[in-house]
């Protein structure tokens, strides 16, 4: 049972007709709107990780909400589909963002997170502010396919620095790709790392969990290279130079973690051919 010292600051705890909200003061009644309304029959689109995007406009003068709806994966998300029996999962998203945004990694500012019971279950729905003017990391590689060798470079250098940053403070991610990377479009030194669902905490993060993340950020890249050669080896290795910070026996070290992961990503690439994706 959640108890007021589990909240965060600058929220409010509220139980209303069995929906639990987690939500701060200024986004209440947008909240409470949605929640009480049937969900709309079409999400303003997919969710790239295990999820439905509803948006909630307030007027020019305040950002837009984006309300993802917590989606099952794996075995049971046929069956069980959004109904979940543990709130642990939702909770770790909020409090991973709060780190987050503590420590000044850039992300998205939570709204409210709110959880429905269902008979035995329960079904979850995270609200952020939308971020204006951003597009994901694959988006923008594709639209900017031509970027200058100076436009790349803030690009890669921005990204690295952040999820450094994110590791440095302790926050493994648990699907870092380019849809979880959002960049602004009319700034590209500015980037936000977002959806932390089924993150983790590790407090001074050794560097085989580091290597996990950014290799699952490089496999990303690869996929998108399969429909049109975008992201080069310069651009890569520039990133593995950033995220090292310059220090030499730090990129050495990671550089034999790669050499260790290769045949894995031969087997990687040799799938993904296969199976078109």
């Amino acid at each position: 049972m959640i108890s007021e010292n589990d909240i965060p600051v600058g929220f409010e705890l509220l139980r209303e007709n069995g929906i639990t909200m987690i939500v701060r003061p200024d986004a209440a009644e947008a909240v409470r709107c949605f929640l009480s309304r049937p969900l709309p029959a079409q999400p303003a689109r997919e969710y790239s990780g295990r999820g439905r995007l509803y948006r909630i406009d307030r007027g020019e003068d305040k950002p837009a909400i984006l309300v993802k709806q917590y989606l099952r994966g794996g075995l049971f998300r046929g069956i069980l589909k959004d109904k979940f029996l543990s709130a642990l999962r939702f909770f770790s998203e909020l409090y991973l963002t709060g780190i987050a945004a503590k420590q000044s990694v850039p992300t998205l500012k939570i709204a409210a997170l709110a959880i429905k019971p269902a008979g035995l279950f329960k079904r979850a729905y995270l609200f952020t502010e939308e971020l204006r003017g951003t597009s994901d990391l694959a988006e923008y590689c594709k639209a900017r396919a031509n970027a200058t060798p100076t436009e790349r470079r803030v690009v890669v250098n921005s990204v690295a620095s952040e999820v450094r940053n994110m590791h440095n403070c302790g926050i493994f991610h648990a699907d870092l790709h380019l849809k979880n990377i959002l960049v602004k479009k009319d700034d590209p030194s500015k980037v936000y790392i977002i959806d932390f669902d089924n993150g983790d905490y590790i407090s001074d993060m050794p560097d085989e969990r580091r290597l996990e993340n950014l290799m699952r950020l490089d496999r990303s890249a690869e996929k998108l290279n399969l429909q049109s050669p975008i992201i080069t080896l310069t651009d890569r290795l520039r990133f593995l130079k950033a995220y090292c910070g310059g220090r030499k026996e730090t990129h050495g070290r990671f550089k034999e973690l790669v050499r260790a992961q290769v045949k894995w990503r031969r087997l990687h690439r040799a799938w993904w051919r296969i199976i078109g994706k």
